[in-house]
Order: C-alpha cells, then sequence, then structure tokens
C-alpha cells in the first residue's frame, strides 16, 4: 500500500496536469516540471495502462503490428475480410463469425504462453491505437483502422 506522502504526490501530479489540460484545452505537455514516469505512477490507479513517453512514438504502433503478424494468427487478407463484413450494415453476425473462424483456429494451434504473449500484444495494439489515433495523423489510417476493428 503507498504511504500518504506518495499518495498526496499523486494527486498534486495529478491536479497540476489536469489543471494544464483545462487551460491549455490539449493533451498536457508537463511544463511544471515532473518526470513521465511519475505522471504514469499518479495515473496508473485510474487506468489499466496508461500510455505514455517522453515522446510519442508513431512507429511503435507499426512495431507491435509485426509483432502479432509474426504470431501467423492473422494475415492482411484475414483483416481485410472481416473488416469489409464489420463496416458493411448489412453483414449478418454468422458471417462475420465465419470470417474469424480461420483465425481462431489458428489462434488455437499455439502454445499456451504463445496465446498469452499474442492475446497481451493484441491488447497493447487496440490501447496503443485508440491513443495515437487520437494525437497523430496516420499516412495510412484505413490499414491501421482495419486492424483496430
Amino acid at each position: 500500500m503507498p504511504s500518504i506522502s506518495t499518495c498526496r504526490r499523486g494527486r498534486s501530479t495529478l491536479r497540476s496536469t489536469s489543471r494544464q489540460a483545462n487551460t491549455a484545452r490539449t493533451i498536457p505537455s508537463d511544463s511544471s516540471g515532473h518526470e513521465a514516469e511519475e505522471i504514469r505512477k499518479a495515473f496508473e490507479p485510474y487506468y489499466e495502462t496508461t500510455l505514455l513517453s517522453e515522446a510519442t512514438d508513431r512507429n511503435l504502433l507499426y512495431e507491435v503490428q509485426d509483432r502479432l503478424l509474426g504470431f501467423g494468427v492473422f494475415a492482411d487478407g484475414d483483416v481485410e475480410a472481416f473488416a469489409w463484413l464489420y463496416f458493411d450494415a448489412k453483414a449478418k453476425q454468422d458471417r462475420l463469425y465465419a470470417a474469424l473462424e480461420p483465425p481462431r483456429q489458428r489462434f488455437g494451434a499455439l502454445a499456451a504462453d504463445e496465446g498469452q504473449d499474442f492475446r497481451g500484444q493484441l491488447g497493447d495494439y487496440v490501447r496503443l491505437y485508440a491513443f495515437l489515433s487520437q494525437v497523430l495523423t496516420f499516412a495510412d489510417p484505413d490499414r491501421l483502422a482495419g486492424r483496430f476493428a
């Protein structure tokens, strides 16, 4: 359990970062002198994963994407087929399930530890995409959004 002084420091970090956000109406850039690690720790109790870094790197998303492709669970064609169905208002749920069946079978063939690693990487990709798509412009948003769906 954190000490009271640690909790107070965390609240102070949250308050000053929040004040910056409210004043600037932008994402806080933390000119208050707080280190990225201190901010991450202060926000940690409120979010499962806090995605902060000293510099936002769009290549990180592509790195996670490459690691996911390395598992062999899905390929670009699988993603494209699912995305077309997902964004088709007339598509029925059974067609979505059918599109997901080949990747599901490939996932089932992974060893238990590989499956856990894949799930972790997939969760990282979704959270990272959700965060970065709000603060960065990507050259190929359709390709990335299809994987996010």
